[in-house]
């Protein structure tokens, strides 16, 4: 009795965290998700699904998890990655927010740790571990802050250095302060429009906001790995989609950091962090996952020379050029056989001509008498 009337006073708690999750043809896999919420060891927290495609796809999937801390926003259709985690943030009215994707999970203690931590120490941002689930079921812990050599805090230019020299690539294994996730937002255009790299924008605006950090050793968050996740999908159409939305992301990063004189005077090296992120991207998301790395060692190489943010529109002119080259071998082998033919035509015209011409010599000699 005693547990039942504790459990009902902690569950009128105001709640202080708010997990954004966009959905989009993730419905076998989200239940995993908002049943990884419902086994959070904190009950301060809501959730908002911001599910693209039709109300009864995802429907049967939020009446088995009911809870009131569990709301969802609608889009009729797709829309990208983060114009849906942009609608989800619009709606957070806690002081702390954190991202989720609908194919991963977090740990039962995901929120004792991380927004513990942060209303403890007022952090910006508070970072766990993370596993990584694959698509055999192997579960991997997380070297990542437990032996792992990196400063436990840091404020300003020490949170943005953190960031560079420790590859901050990802947004789903901390809290954020809303505001301070809010001020970062403003600065992004409400038409920007990607849904690859979303989250290294993100990122990266943030952290080189003068955020501070902490973190924590243990295990938050579930990455799982499968077939259908954007970042593992294969194919060159594929590979194409994500080229070019990286090249948006990558080259809005490069303008407004090029345009702001704090961050570069702060952070001279943002354009190369930008650059070499880009370039990394292309390398693993979009060249080795789509099966495009089967190209010779030395041609494969030659496509990461440069850094520039020209780098996509190099890579995509030696696609051209490639198959510019084999319809070049295609034309080349087609006319030697042309040429072939009418060698043997132009023969057969002369032989015939010959024998045209002497064909009335013939005919005189054989007319004359006797």
């Amino acid at each position: 009795m005693f547990e039942a009337v504790r459990r009902m006073i902690r569950g009128r708690k105001a709640p202080l965290l708010t997990y954004v999750i966009p959905n989009y043809r993730y419905e076998h896999l989200i239940g995993d998700c908002l049943a990884s919420l419902l086994a959070q060891t904190r009950p301060d927290w809501r959730a908002i699904v911001v599910h693209q495609g039709p109300e009864e796809a995802i429907a049967p999937v939020l009446a088995r998890h009911a809870d009131p801390r569990i709301t969802h926003l609608a889009f009729p259709g797709p829309v990208t990655t983060f114009k849906a985690r942009r609608a989800g943030f619009e709606a957070v009215t806690t002081p702390y927010i954190a991202h989720i994707d609908a194919d991963d999970m977090v740990g039962p203690r995901h929120a004792e740790h991380l927004l513990g931590a942060a209303l403890r120490t007022g952090a910006d941002i508070v970072i766990g571990n993370v596993e990584t689930q694959h698509p055999d079921g192997n579960v991997v812990a997380g070297r990542k802050h437990t032996d792992w050599p990196a400063p436990l805090e840091g404020k300003g230019v020490e949170a943005a250095l953190f960031m560079r020299d420790h590859s901050r690539s990802i947004i789903w294994d901390a809290v954020y302060r809303t505001d301070a996730l809010r001020d970062t937002y403003a600065e992004i255009p409400q038409d920007f429009a990607v849904g690859y790299a979303e989250d290294t924008v993100l990122r990266l605006m943030l952290w080189s906001r003068g955020v501070s950090f902490v973190r924590v050793p243990e295990i938050v968050y579930r990455y799982r790995r499968h077939a259908d996740s954007v970042t593992q999908r294969g194919g060159l159409d594929a590979a194409l989609r994500r080229w070019k939305e990286a090249r948006t992301a990558y080259g809005f990063l490069h303008d407004t950091f090029r345009a702001d004189d704090r961050r570069m005077s702060e952070m001279p090296w943002l354009l190369e962090k930008v650059a070499r992120s880009y370039r990394n991207s292309v390398a693993a998301h979009v060249w080795k996952l789509s099966g495009l790395a089967g190209l010779p060692e030395e041609e494969f190489q030659a496509l990461f020379r440069e850094v520039e943010l020209d780098f996509m529109g190099e890579a995509r002119s030696y696609r051209i050029e490639q198959g510019v080259r084999e319809t070049l071998k295609k034309t080349r082998d087609r006319n030697a056989a042309l040429q072939a033919k009418i060698a043997r035509l132009e023969a057969e015209v002369a032989r015939l001509g010959g024998e045209a011409a002497a064909a009335p010599d013939t005919a005189r000699t054989e007319s004359r008498p006797a």
